[in-house]
């Protein structure tokens, strides 16, 4: 960001200089609308949320500009989501959850109306199913477990959705697979562990299906992995008379160690593995947390596996953005425990 920097600001400055103050002048103003979210998006990036916010505020300032003078523009809208989703991100990192609900609760005003004037545009049906995805990851944060239940519904829905439109197209059933158990996942996050276990249990018909159609693919195997974790952690937090935990973790530790010896060399798979080292470090410290004695070895394990999160996120190996959630709660989760986490 420190070399590109100057560049943008100078074209903000073009970009402000020309603008005629009479007229719509939508093309200037677009283009600096845009410059000012570049240099957000770059800001954010480098990890200076405030300069990335004042640049979104910015970019708010023109458009909303635009708007008085061309409230019918046809590019408003779509630049206004980009707004809306840059907002939302820099909230999901500063762990500011309402903020995030109500930047993705206007993005979705915008994606519906979007979607009403082209119906069978799929890209207006994955941005509204990430959406749904983003408000289900943000009533997990605060707890709310209807919530979190209608939005991944929803998400899970859109993206099966697109799948019956071209099932042949494996990037597609493969984000189908991974709202789907995310649903799960987040149900336990929120509270919910029973129906978070539905959920899941009901993935696993697709998701063998699909590891049938592409036998031995690796991303495969990473998704098989994530829902036997995100089961185990499922039945970890019920207690009433679900399948028994201990079976399921050591399926789970069988698939890692599998993973690992096969393609533990491989930057998707170090990421999976990471990951799931997290989840149980982050379970391990919250039980103890909740049982009144944690040990500092339990503390120290998730550090380190937060730490391992970090070191991938600044090798750019942490996507998409979900996966660098779990950076986050996870510093938050050990400044909770007394423990700052390494930035």
């Amino acid at each position: 960001m420190p070399q590109a920097q100057p560049l943008l600001q100078r074209a903000v400055a073009l970009f402000t200089r020309h603008l005629d103050p009479d007229t719509s002048d939508r093309k200037h103003r677009l283009e600096l609308a845009r410059t000012h979210l570049r240099l957000a998006d770059g800001w954010m990036a480098h990890g200076d949320l405030p300069a990335a916010q004042a640049a979104v505020d910015r970019a708010r300032a023109v458009l909303n500009g635009l708007a008085a003078l061309d409230p019918g523009h046809a590019e408003l809208p779509h630049v206004w989501v980009w707004v809306h989703n840059l907002a939302s991100a820099i909230a999901r990192r500063a762990g500011d959850w309402v903020r995030v609900e109500a930047e993705e609760q206007a993005s979705r005003q915008r994606l519906l109306a979007l979607e009403t004037a082209q119906p069978a545009n799929a890209r207006f049906q994955e941005d509204l199913a990430g959406n749904a995805h983003w408000l289900a990851i943000a009533a997990a944060g605060r707890r709310d477990a209807d919530a979190t239940a209608r939005w991944s519904l929803e998400a899970s829905e859109r993206w099966t959705a697109l799948v019956r439109q071209d099932p042949d197209v494996r990037s597609t059933r493969l984000r189908q697979l991974d709202v789907m158990t995310a649903s799960g996942l987040l149900l336990v996050d929120a509270g919910a562990p029973a129906r978070g276990l539905q959920r899941l249990q009901a993935v696993d018909g697709p998701l063998r299906a699909a590891a049938a159609r592409w036998p031995d693919d690796l991303d495969m195997q990473l998704r098989l992995l994530w829902q036997a974790l995100a089961l185990a952690l499922a039945v970890a937090a019920e207690s009433q008379g679900l399948p028994d935990a201990g079976r399921l973790w050591a399926d789970t530790q069988r698939q890692a160690d599998a993973l690992r010896a096969a393609h533990g060399g491989q930057p998707k798979a170090l990421t999976q593995l990471a990951l799931v080292d997290y989840r149980r470090a982050r379970l391990a410290a919250e039980q103890a947390h909740a049982a009144g004695s944690l040990p500092p070895s339990t503390l120290d394990a998730l550090a380190r596996a937060v730490a391992a999160l970090d070191t991938l996120r600044q090798r750019r190996q942490l996507a998409p953005m979900s996966q660098v959630v779990q950076l986050y709660e996870g510093r938050a989760l050990l400044a909770r425990l007394g423990q700052p986490a390494s930035r």
